[in-house]
């Protein structure tokens, strides 16, 4: 803890961010109250949604980096569409000639003869 002007301070380290706060025996338990001079959490955005929420994650693919508060938002930015049905791969799918298919019955109803796994 720290003084200043006869009030203590304490440091808070959080996610690789110093926050400084006012030590008080009354502090809320909570960490989000801000009402009373409290600090505040960092709280992220959602890249797709824009929900701002305390535990988002971070997700890099190929020089793509994204922020999500779920997997459902992960997916609907970061995951290939079938070429075929259009819906997102979120398993292996299936490549060929450049393409990549759900499943194999996709690949294999767009003419695909030999394909990858």
């Amino acid at each position: 803890m720290y003084t200043a002007t006869g009030i203590f301070w304490q440091a808070i380290f959080f996610e690789g961010v110093t926050l400084i706060a006012p030590a008080s025996v009354n502090r809320p338990a909570g960490p989000n109250r801000d009402d009373g001079g409290y600090w505040r959490m960092a709280m992220g955005h959602c890249d797709v949604c824009g929900n701002e929420y305390d535990k988002t994650m971070q997700i890099k693919q190929q020089g793509r980096t994204g922020i999500f508060d779920s997997f459902e938002c992960a997916i609907n930015a970061m995951a290939p569409t079938c070429t075929h049905c259009g819906c997102r791969i979120i398993g292996h799918g299936v490549e060929a000639d450049g393409k990549i298919f759900c499943c194999a019955h996709c690949a294999r109803t767009a003419g695909v003869k030999q394909f990858r796994a």
